[in-house]
């Protein structure tokens, strides 16, 4: 048996330790002053940055963070510099080295940058979907590490059975599957990091692989030269006989393929996932580790034995390129992009990081003990972070005069309606100048307001003024209240401020009317010939208009005020049901004078409805329900309709088998009953109902019978 020299590799996020506003701060220094450092925080990211103005004494370009300078500006006004630093995505290579240790390698620098102490004789790791967690198999300690990689420590120790092997993450990160050299497989919960099941499999088994569909979970058993295949639903195994010692597995992102090493005969067997059908493709000597490119289209394959790297086109199922590595190869992984492969050397003690564009090693990593890593070892860490931008201004030696930020007097009315922000007319007004700026004037916005520009968009908590040549001339600031704002008089004070001068302050005002409300309206009953009752409307409101939906019952389609009683009508068999919504509102007078008089604005409340119900004159309008029906998908009574129930669409329907279990139940019954309880049919029989109309009259009971 080969011997484990195993080294856990940590995934290190960088963390450039800087205040956080620094990396976006704009700074002002004076000529021969030094300049502030800047540090970039953001989580996993190199940022590459540029410097348009390298006159200041910053260089044109650069990588990571930028040292304090002595600034330099030998002319007569101040000179500002843009620098723009774009973050470069970074990820983490994970590898085991040594008796206890994995080690850690930036995929942008390819340096290594930290190691972290897990279990005896780590072997085989693998990522979590989402890059959070790196689970490890400790071969001496019987465990599995959970290592967090915001933290890089090991945040859970898993009892994983004896002598775990090889780990896979499942694609939806629920669960985490580990070979025993035993001869079982154990399945454990991501969630409660505790063992599900423990799966009897074949003799040594080594490489395991999770379908991308989650549904089917392969295992290579070296000393049975066989395959078990899980259905990770209930856990039942099968057995597929296969080469000649297979030892690890990869499959093809679409799931259609699974391809396995078989160390003993030199060969990959690429299997057919649904028909079982083997392809074998001859590679190196010894092949151990494999993995499959993100896009499906290589196949690489590490050979131990012969020191190189077979790269399998799978197109055709054939090596198109054998790649020299480092001394016996074992485990390998793909970045998330597909464009670095990296091969953990045992012997040679280092990691070589292939160019997947060239086919060629790019740059070998000293790890300083043996490496294996089998598995998916390679976390992509995204950056989420948008270029920064930001200016450094160096000001002559001599002094210069002192900014100033001047403001105009406040013109305008603000008044809105409560959880609506005001629109033009009913805004503010001010102008802002300055003189004598070295830097943007900020405008903020106090609680309860936005400020814009532009009178009719674009408003926000606080904007930006920006100088031309150190002045900003009658610029307008427009002011609204903020949909937040809560009713009554609002105020506060527009903030305006820049580097060097006063902050100003503007004092805005406003009033926010409370929404009008209607009182309540009971629902009414009447018979065709009846008088309806009169209806007066009350509230905070002084107008109330109104609609009718069903005009036909007598009373107009749509007024304004209050409803006077009239004479009810329905000519038919049935009862109907008329809805009436009424809109509260408060006008609020204004000093424009019109042709028509006075301008007036107001606020809308929220509508509320009630029911007149018209009976016919007979009473012997009902609901027609059916006593049986046949669901046998004839096209002929296969529903249970019940006719007239679209008329009380509060209905609730209900019904039970002879035993009092309740089959149906339906509220509003605006799918018919079609025999069925739980998707199966129910058999012939007898059955009882119970139609609650919500109309205040008494419930309907009964029983309906299913012919087949």
């Amino acid at each position: 048996m080969k011997r484990f020299l195993l080294v856990i590799g940590i995934v290190t996020i960088f963390f450039f330790s800087f205040q956080n506003t620094a990396a976006q701060s704009n700074q002002t220094v004076t000529n021969g002053a030094p300049t502030t450092a800047v540090d970039f925080s953001e989580t996993g990211c190199t940022y590459n940055w540029v410097n348009n103005t390298p006159a200041i004494g910053l260089a044109t370009s650069g990588k990571g963070n930028i040292a304090s300078f002595t600034a330099i500006n030998n002319v007569s006004s101040p000179v500002t510099a843009t620098i723009t630093a774009t973050p470069v995505a970074a990820g983490f290579a994970y590898i085991a080295h040594g008796d206890s240790d994995i080690a850690v390698i930036n995929t942008v620098t390819n340096i290594l940058v930290s190691t972290i102490k897990v279990g005896s004789f780590p072997y085989s790791i693998s990522v979590s979907p989402d890059g959070s967690l790196a689970y490890v198999t400790n071969f001496g300690s019987g465990t599995v590490s959970v290592i967090s990689t915001a933290t890089n420590s090991v945040i859970n120790t898993i009892n994983a059975g004896a002598a775990p092997f090889m780990i896979a993450v499942s694609p939806d990160g629920s669960r985490v599957y580990v070979t025993n050299y035993g001869g079982t497989l154990t399945v454990i919960s991501t969630v409660s990091n505790k063992i599900i099941t423990t799966i009897q499999v074949g003799n040594k088994p080594f490489g395991v692989v999770v379908s991308p569909d989650n549904h089917m979970v392969y295992v290579t058993n070296q000393g049975s030269n066989s395959i078990s295949v899980i259905d990770a639903a209930n856990f039942n195994a099968s057995t597929v006989m296969i080469g000649n010692g297979p030892y690890n597995a990869a499959i093809s992102p679409d799931g259609n393929t699974l391809y396995i090493t078989n160390s003993n005969s030199g060969s990959v067997s690429a299997i057919n996932t649904a028909t079982n059908a083997v392809t074998t493709i001859t590679v190196g000597q010894g092949p151990t580790g494999i993995c499959v490119s993100p896009d499906g289209s290589y196949v690489y394959v590490a050979n131990q034995n012969s020191n190189t790297l077979s790269v399998i086109n799978t197109e055709n199922n054939s090596v198109m390129s054998t790649i020299p590595v480092g001394m016996g190869p074992w485990g390998i992984s793909v970045t998330p992009d597909g464009t670095q492969i990296y091969v953990a050397n045992q012997f040679s003690m280092d990691v070589s990081v292939i160019n997947t564009a060239e086919n060629a090693v790019a740059v070998t990593v000293p790890v300083n003990t043996s490496a294996i890593s089998m598995g998916n070892f390679i976390t992509g860490k995204g950056c989420n972070s948008a270029p920064v931008t930001f200016t450094i201004t160096v000001n002559p030696t001599q002094a210069l005069p002192s900014p100033v930020i001047t403001t105009g007097a406040v013109n305008g009315n603000i008044s809105a309606c409560e959880g609506t922000a005001s629109i033009n007319p009913n805004i503010q007004q001010f102008t802002v100048s300055g003189n004598n700026l070295i830097n943007n004037i900020i405008a903020t916005a106090p609680t309860d307001f936005e400020i814009s520009l532009n009178a009719d968009n674009g408003y926000s908590n606080n904007i930006t003024i920006n100088p031309s040549d150190g002045a900003v001339s009658n610029t307008v600031v427009y002011v609204r209240s903020a949909a937040t704002a809560s009713s009554g008089p609002i105020s506060g004070n527009v903030t305006l401020t820049s580097t060097g001068a006063a902050n100003q302050n503007v004092a805005v005002t406003g009033i926010v009317n409370t929404l009008p409300i209607v009182d309540g309206v009971p629902n009414q009953t009447v018979s065709n010939g009846g008088t309806a009752a009169a209806i007066s409307f009350e509230g905070t409101a002084n107008i109330f208009n109104w609609v009718n939906d069903t005009p036909g019952i007598g009373l107009a389609a749509s007024g304004t005020g209050n409803i006077a009683s009239f004479i009810a009508i329905n000519n038919s068999s049935i009862p109907v049901m008329a809805t009436i919504t009424v809109t509260p509102f408060t006008t609020e007078n204004k000093d424009v004078i019109t042709p028509f008089g006075p301008e007036t604005s107001g606020c809308n409340g929220k509508p509320l409805a009630f029911n007149i119900t018209v009976n016919p004159s007979s009473s012997s309008a009902s609901i027609a329900v059916p006593n049986s029906f046949t669901p046998n998908n004839d096209g002929v009574n296969d529903t249970w309709n019940i006719k007239n129930i679209n008329l009380y669409p509060k209905n609730a329907v209900k019904v039970y088998n002879r035993y009092g279990e309740k089959v149906y139940s339906s509220i509003g019954y605006g799918v018919p009953w079609d025999g069925k309880y739980g998707g199966k049919d129910l058999p012939t029989g007898t059955y009882y109902y119970i139609i609650d109309l919500k109309n205040g009259n008494k419930v309907l009971s009964g029983d309906v019978t299913i012919i087949r």
